[in-house]
């Protein structure tokens, strides 16, 4: 079994192996079924290269997901959203005041729907253990914070 060792903040923090964590918490996380799996467009790329403005292109993809999610609401507990590194230049736009980030908790939160929005930088960050323990924490607090049966499902 291998280790989760913190690497920052090391005083008032314990070593975990890799699992222990979830005993202590008595969840596991678990992606929902084929019905609240959402993938996005395999055009995309393309879609924003040819988009007038590929921000609120990238924005509205999302929000489409979204509202598709919204009709199968009761199969998960946490939309998560996984943005990789390619898709950064659109998470802004200082200029017009745009925030890919924002715009999508928006619409959410008018859907009732919790969400989770992780990017490469999140999971490369050098502390696993800081990974593990802030993307763990905050699915948990999202999905209310005490889980029926025991488990957490991910709409992606």
């Amino acid at each position: 079994m291998s280790w989760c060792i913190p690497t920052i903040r090391r005083n008032g923090t314990r070593t975990f192996r890799n699992g222990q964590l979830r005993g202590r918490l008595r969840i596991k996380l678990a992606p929902a079924d084929d019905s609240a799996q959402i993938p996005l467009s395999t055009t995309l790329d393309d879609d924003l290269r040819l988009a007038a403005n590929p921000r609120q292109h990238l924005a509205q993809a999302l929000i489409d997901g979204l509202r598709k999610l919204d009709l199968v609401r009761d199969r998960f507990d946490v939309v998560v959203f996984y943005l990789p590194h390619r898709f950064q230049p659109f998470f802004e736009d200082k200029d017009t005041d745009f925030d890919l980030h924002d715009t999508v908790k928006a619409v959410a939160a008018q859907l009732g729907l919790t969400t989770q929005i992780v990017t490469d930088d999140a999971l490369t960050y050098r502390c696993r253990a800081s990974v593990a323990w802030r993307l763990g924490t905050a699915l948990y607090a999202k999905a209310g914070g005490s889980l029926e049966a025991g488990h957490a499902t991910l709409a992606a």
